[in-house]
């Protein structure tokens, strides 16, 4: 086991590598070398040609994140974006094929297999109706391909992945939980937790940090932003703080986004958790220790460290979140890396994998690479 062995790690909550093998290769995920593909229980998601509560989309994407996609046809559709379901959020520097689903779709009228909307970036295909309500359950897990344009390290990949599936990873939250150009998710659902509104206005709005564009951090010393540029809250924000009303500052953001910052903070006292949970049982086994909420409290000792770092009281912290409808859940402490392949194809080293829901793939990335790594 090594420590910290990439620049984030810190950041994140990341501690433990399983090994100080890396490829020397720098990897950065793009569209083009990056692909994701969510698998869903079909058996559960029961398709059929006929009408049902639900309009089934199949979505496939590059280069743009989930709710750009939900946005865009949610407008082309004439519906709220709330109304549009999807099982979780996929990456922006990614080619991801994913699920949508619609309620409520008396007033669309659709043929299956007919494209609903397309782009240069996405395409969105109707691909049946369902019943089964799209919550977790239905999803399976991931399916990843990585192309690397290293085919000589062709050997040195499947020792690695060998050792991998012999011994399992942390089941860290990765990178992309909490932002990897604006790595502060966690930091947003910290304050939204707290209750802290000025400094959830200030870190959202006006904070910066060193990856982000040149244009991004000019409008946030202006203090200027455009409804029509990429940071939409931002200029929601500003027009509640012209009218010093921040009591509406957390109605500006939808639902699911509210929750993901929520829930990133949540990410991040889990993988503090974890680092305790190594460091008192030595590698990980198949244990489990809850992601903490009203509801899933045990394991208390893990968190004590991180929560007092926090200035927070766990009990407190547990009271807090059930206000927020937050109950927590178990979850495993080990990542169990499934039928990974690794091969030559068209001069490129192919490397794929699937992971159960939940699971991350940055953080096999960054076994494989380590700080060479660059999400």
């Amino acid at each position: 086991m090594m420590e910290y062995c990439h620049p984030l790690d810190r950041v994140c909550g990341l501690k433990y590598c399983l090994t100080n093998k890396y490829l020397d290769y720098q990897f950065k995920p793009s569209p083009e070398n990056f692909i994701v593909e969510e698998e869903v229980d079909r058996n559960s998601l029961q398709l059929r040609s006929g009408r049902a509560r639900y309009l089934v989309l199949l979505v496939d994407k590059k280069g743009v994140d989930t709710l750009y996609v939900a946005r865009e046809l949610a407008e082309k559709l004439n519906i709220s974006v709330g109304s549009i379901k999807f099982l979780g959020f996929k990456d922006r520097d990614s080619h991801s094929i994913q699920f949508f689903f619609i309620g409520d779709i008396a007033g669309i009228d659709l043929r299956m297999g007919e494209v609903v909307a397309e782009s240069s970036r996405y395409r969105v295909k109707a691909i049946g109706c369902t019943d089964s309500k799209p919550t977790q359950e239905l999803l399976i897990g991931n399916k990843f391909k990585v192309l690397i344009d290293d085919a000589g390290s062709l050997n040195e990949v499947r020792q690695l992945l060998s050792e991998l599936v012999s011994r399992g990873l942390p089941a860290y939250y990765g990178y992309q939980r909490f932002g990897t150009i604006r790595y502060n998710t966690h930091l947003l659902g910290k304050y939204l937790v707290k209750g802290d509104l000025s400094s959830f206005v200030n870190e959202l709005a006006f904070s910066i940090y060193p990856r982000e564009s040149l244009e991004g951090i000019s409008s946030r010393v202006r203090r200027e932003f455009s409804l029509k540029s990429r940071l939409v809250y931002e200029a929601k924000l500003m027009r509640l703080i012209k009218k010093r009303d921040l009591s509406k500052v957390t109605k500006l953001l939808e639902r699911r986004v509210k929750r993901l910052f929520i829930e990133a903070y949540l990410a991040f006292l889990y993988n503090n958790a974890l680092n305790k949970y190594i460091s008192v049982h030595g590698w990980v086994d198949d244990g489990e220790i809850c992601v903490t909420g009203a509801s899933c409290t045990s394991g208390a000792e893990y968190y004590e460290d991180i929560a007092a770092a926090e200035s927070l009281n766990i009990h407190e912290l547990a009271k807090n979140l059930g206000s927020l409808g937050v109950r927590g859940w178990l979850r495993k402490v080990r990542m169990k890396l499934l039928e990974p392949k690794a091969y030559v194809e068209n001069g490129k080293l192919v490397v794929e994998f699937r992971l159960t829901k939940g699971m991350y793939a940055s953080v096999v990335l960054r076994e494989l690479f380590k700080h060479n790594y660059i999400p």
